[in-house]
């Protein structure tokens, strides 16, 4: 008798307690907001671009990126300017009666103009909303942020996924590295690195009735349609939180390869002994070693770097098949990114004065205080270090064929 009364009272405390999904909220209730552009506007205020699925118009195999949501279009794309993010973001949820959020956030791009002239306050908010993730990418248009979030692709129904897989596919084949807010947050307000991120700009192709592929960036209405992409275009530097140069494709890889973040990428170099022909590897793994100190109270920064490739492309009738040429392979590679290398931590000492490799994170640890290191002011110091490069590349494969295809005595 006793345990039934008791099964009895703790089936009716679960009975009570068990009142259903009376919070719960449905997708059609909220906004979710995948991408969001951040523009210069006119007398000191800001151009909010928000990028957000239509819920209602899901899984309905809608067309292009941009536009209004009319017309089957599962995505909607709106302009707010405010006085700051906070204001457009209150205004554009006036817009409807749903919730707007941001716990779906994939990316952050940001106007070319405004980030010449310093994300500082905009960081602010993204720092501080509870809903915004530190995992959200951050990237820099080459003109409008709001020109990449509109942006119409074959490829993709939704710029939100198109922006942020671009980004991410440029890491994955070596073209440089994703950044996020919590590092964006972290390096602003660190004086050991600077903020590098990646630059996105649209592309035009023009298709002729023929089939043909036309001029890009050149239309002919009469002729040909237009197809849109967005392309990965090298890298902003910023000094603290403005930006002061950019880096190209090529040199952003390079980049990357300096910070030991490289991933499989192709490198292309000059034939050393064809002119006009080019060699390309696949890099595969890399080697680094870098060693900091002071002498007689000056710092210095020695690295090594030992990256591993794979021949992917020989376009020139020489054989390198050979020990010699091998060799002569490898020595005409590591000049070729040695001298590369050293080119840009040039200029980010004598043009920039901003430390984008991070080397300084290896001299915080010779003061013992955080307030000593401050006070030492690395980002006055760095275009000052002596900074030595040795680079030895090595070649691990050279593919599934060992001649040249293209050597006159093989032709038919």
């Amino acid at each position: 008798m006793r345990n039934a009364v008791a099964l009895l009272l703790a089936v009716a405390v679960i009975v009570v307690s068990a009142t259903g999904c009376w919070d719960r909220t449905e997708l059609n209730d909220e906004i979710l907001v995948m991408a969001m552009g951040l523009d210069a506007a006119p007398e000191g205020q800001i151009a909010v671009t928000f990028v957000a699925p239509i819920a209602r118009l899901l899984g309905g195999g809608g067309g292009g990126g941009g536009g209004e949501g009319g017309g089957g279009n599962p995505v909607h794309v709106e302009t707010v300017v405010a006085r700051d993010i906070a204001q457009a973001f209150q205004r554009y949820s006036t817009l409807t009666k749903r919730r707007v959020r941001f716990i779906h956030l994939g990316i952050v791009i940001i106007g070319q103009e405004m980030a010449w002239r310093g994300i500082a306050t905009e960081i602010d908010f993204l720092s501080r909303y509870r809903e915004l993730r530190l995992t959200t990418l951050m990237a820099v248009a080459e003109r409008t942020a709001a020109e990449i979030a509109s942006v119409q692709s074959i490829f993709e129904s939704n710029p939100a996924d198109l922006i942020e897989g671009v980004v991410r596919g440029a890491e994955s084949k070596g073209l440089g590295v994703t950044t996020t807010l919590r590092q964006v947050l972290y390096e602003i307000g660190v004086p050991s690195v600077e903020v590098v991120l990646p630059i996105l700009r649209i592309v035009s192709h023009q298709v002729g009735q023929d089939g043909g592929g036309g001029a890009t960036g050149s239309p002919d209405q009469g002729s040909s349609s237009s197809h849109t992409h967005l392309r990965y275009d090298g890298a902003a530097v910023f000094k603290g939180d403005k930006m002061v140069g950019s880096l190209t494709r090529e040199q952003n890889s390079l980049v990357a390869i300096l910070q030991g973040r490289h991933g499989l990428g192709i490198i292309t170099m000059p034939d050393p002994e064809v002119p006009g022909e080019d060699i390309s590897f696949e890099l595969t793994q890399e080697t680094r070693r870098l060693n900091t100190g002071f002498s007689d109270g000056s710092p210095f920064v020695n690295l090594l770097i030992k990256p591993e490739g794979n021949i992917v492309e020989v376009t020139s009738d020489r054989d390198y098949m050979t020990r010699e040429g091998m060799r002569t392979l490898e020595e005409a590679a590591s000049r070729h990114l040695q001298e590369q290398m050293k080119a840009i931590i040039s200029q980010t000492q004598s043009e920039w004065n901003a430390d984008i490799i991070g080397f300084g994170r290896s001299f915080k640890k010779y003061f013992l205080t955080e307030q000593e290191w401050l006070k030492y002011s690395w980002n006055n110091v760095y275009r000052d270090v002596d900074i030595s490069l040795d680079v030895q590349f090595h070649i691990r494969r050279v593919g599934l064929s060992w001649k040249p295809t293209n050597r006159p005595e093989a032709a038919p």
